[in-house]
């Protein structure tokens, strides 16, 4: 896909696939979206020789991560609570039917069914 432009608005972009035969199909999409790019669609660019050769002489400026400043941490910890052990499990009996019904029963009494 090629990216042909974003709308004004910034919720829609235009692009361009390429289909059967090397024809192109025009889409309109809404963002957010989801987009892949064929492999071939970018040919990479090689720095020239005269470029290597400078940037093999330049020294590499070293930045140590305690000399960067920490941003404060958004999160506070207010407290730390470790839930209760219980064995609160139930255990169905009957057929498989009265299982179903009990177990439907269990579900709507908690509000989880309708």
């Amino acid at each position: 896909m090629i990216l042909e432009r974003i709308a004004a608005d910034e919720k829609t972009i235009y692009v361009e696939r390429e289909i059967e035969g090397g024809s192109r199909d025009t889409l309109e999409l809404q963002l957010p979206a989801v987009l892949t790019i064929q492999s071939g669609i970018n040919s990479p660019r090689y720095p020239s020789l005269s470029n290597l050769l400078r940037a093999n002489r330049l020294e590499l400026e070293k930045i140590h991560a305690g000399d960067l400043a920490q941003p404060p941490s958004p999160e506070i910890l207010d407290r730390i609570a470790y839930p209760q052990k219980t064995r609160a499990g139930t255990v169905l009996k009957g057929t498989e039917e009265e299982k179903a019904t009990q177990l439907i029963r269990i579900l709507r009494e908690k509000a989880l069914l309708p």
